[in-house]
């Protein structure tokens, strides 16, 4: 199962990660479908670094969840959706082998990729292969949940993204005090007191 990404037209830029929330939604969600279907397994692929940001670190974690009653064994995990024109592997590999996952045991696998161009890039989901109950049994396939489409920034548009909005607040406080100062002096000034005529 080898997939390829591929560019997205930069008009329509996507996040590059899920926030945790969602994150949280996503897993609770895909392990009650697991459940009610009977699958053994779960993955999950999610992108690990805060930012992506051109020629910068992207670190990607893909968990592998042993939600059924057997052991399952001989477990390869298969990742190869990265276009090494587009990303360089930095550490760790795409495929990786594992002997058993008990029930109700889990396993973590992560790589480090750095992007060599700006823009969006579609993502697609890593399989992972398996035997349950035994070595001797059938083969299995497992595909992960995936995130949304990647967008690799450029470190320019990384900073501009993350400065604190002083051009902003300072424009912000202009306008508060251009409503403030003429309602101030219309309403704010003190009516002078009328003084009663004295009885003699």
């Amino acid at each position: 199962h080898t997939y390829t990404l591929k560019p997205l037209h930069k008009t329509h830029r996507q996040g590059h990660s899920i926030d945790n929330q969602t994150m949280k939604y996503t897993l609770f969600f895909v392990f009650a479908f697991a459940l009610l279907a009977q699958s053994q397994l779960i993955v999950h692929k999610s992108v690990l670094s805060e930012n992506v940001v051109l020629e910068q670190d992207l670190t990607i974690s893909v968990q592998v969840f042993n939600v059924g009653e057997l052991p399952v064994f001989d477990l390869v995990l298969n990742d190869t959706t990265w276009n090494t024109t587009f990303f360089e592997t930095v550490s760790g590999e795409y495929v990786a082998n594992f002997d058993k996952l008990a029930p109700g045991e889990s396993l973590n696998h992560t790589y480090t990729l750095k992007p060599l161009v700006a823009g969006g890039f579609e993502n697609y989901p890593a399989f992972v292969s398996y035997k349950s109950g035994s070595e001797n049994s059938e083969t299995q396939y497992v595909r992960s949940t995936s995130f949304r489409g990647v967008w690799v920034e450029t470190p320019y548009e990384n900073a501009r993204r993350l400065a604190p909005r002083y051009k902003e607040w300072l424009i912000f406080v202009i306008l508060v005090a251009l409503i403030s100062v003429p309602a101030y002096l219309v309403f704010g000034k003190k009516r002078p007191v009328k003084k009663g005529n004295k009885r003699h």
